[in-house]
C-alpha cells in the first residue's frame, strides 16, 4: 500500500497497478485496499477524536482484506505478504505483531523510526512505531535511498532495521544511492526474490 494522499482510488489504483503489475505477472495476487483516511475516504478522518484512531482503523481495514481473501478458494491465504511503499511503509511496519496471518514484510522507501535516539525511543506513546518494530519477527525486506531527506539512513533507517526482532538471516536492508525513490528494476528484482524465498515460487 502507498499509505495515503489525495485522488480517487480508481485513478490511483490504475497507476499503482502499472507500477506493480510485475507482482501479478509473476502469478501472485495483488490487493490494493483503500484505507481509512486515504483517497475518497480521506474525509472520514477529518474529525478524528483520538490521535491514534486513524492507525487503529487502518490496521482493522488490513485485517478485513485478509478476512475476505480467506473466503476465496482461488487464493492461497496462508501465503500473505504485506508490502508498503513510501508512506505506506510506515503503516505496514505496524502490521506484523498484530496481524499474525502476514508471513512476509516488504518496506520500500520512506521507512524508518523517527523517534529513535541512541537506540531508544524518544516518546512513551503506546502506539509509537518502535513498539511494533521490536515485536516484528517475520522476514523483512527494507529498500531505502541513502539520501532520503525525510528519513535519513543512519538516523532512522538503520536503527529500525537493527531493532527488528527478526532473525538476522531473515531480514535484509538494501540501500541505494538515490533519494526517496528506489530504482524500479531493483525493486522488482528484490521483491520477487524475497517472495519466492519465503512464500515459495508460484506454480504457474
Amino acid at each position: 500500500m502507498d499509505g495515503g494522499g489525495g485522488g480517487p482510488s480508481d485513478v490511483i489504483a490504475n497507476h499503482y497497478c502499472r507500477s506493480f503489475d510485475f507482482i501479478i505477472k509473476s502469478g501472485r495476487t495483488l490487493a490494493y485496499p483503500v484505507y481509512y483516511g486515504t483517497r475518497e475516504r480521506e474525509k472520514d478522518a477529518i474529525d478524528d477524536t483520538f490521535p491514534n484512531q486513524r492507525l487503529t482503523f487502518i490496521i482493522k481495514d488490513f485485517s478485513r482484506v485478509i478476512d475476505y481473501l480467506e473466503t476465496r478458494t482461488d487464493f492461497d491465504s496462508s501465503r500473505i505478504a504485506a508490502m508498503g511503499v513510501s508512506f505506506g511503509g510506515i503503516f505496514s511496519s505496524f502490521l506484523p505483531p498484530i496481524e499474525k496471518r502476514v508471513r512476509v514484510s516488504i518496506l520500500s522507501g520512506f521507512v524508518g523510526c523517527p523517534n529513535i535516539e541512541d537506540g531508544k525511543t524518544k516518546t512513551i506513546d503506546v502506539m509509537d512505531q518502535i513498539n511494533f518494530v521490536v515485536r516484528t519477527n517475520i522476514p523483512v525486506l527494507m529498500l531505502n535511498g541513502r539520501y532520503d531527506i525525510f528519513y535519513p539512513n543512519e538516523v532512522t533507517v538503520k536503527p529500525m532495521f537493527d531493532l527488528l526482532a527478526t532473525n538476522p538471516r531473515d531480514k535484509k536492508l538494501v540501500i541505494y544511492d538515490t533519494d526517496h525513490y528506489i530504482p524500479y528494476r531493483e525493486m522488482v528484482k528484490e521483491t520477487l526474490a524475497w517472495l519466492d524465498k519465503y512464500l515459495g515460487k508460484v506454480n504457474k
